[in-house]
């Protein structure tokens, strides 16, 4: 569910101008009622990157505001 959660703010939130903060997103998770400390972040952040280097043929269509804070590109 964090995970998840993690990249639908990025997705929602972020372009490549606009990044997401790590405070940010603890807030967002907090106020879901998720909790995440720092590295389990970073953690899923990884993962979403790793998914889609695993999977590069898979596309997804975006509204303006695609996920590239942390580096995540298009997800």
């Amino acid at each position: 569910m964090r995970t998840l959660l993690i990249m639908q703010t990025l997705l929602e939130k972020s372009d490549e101008n606009h990044r997401v903060s790590i405070e940010e997103i603890i807030t967002i998770l907090n106020n879901n009622g998720v909790g995440g400390e720092r590295k389990s972040i970073y953690d899923d952040i990884e993962t979403l990157k790793a998914f889609r280097a695993r999977h590069p043929h898979l596309q997804l269509i975006l509204e303006p505001g695609s996920a590239f804070a942390w580096g995540a590109g298009y997800l």
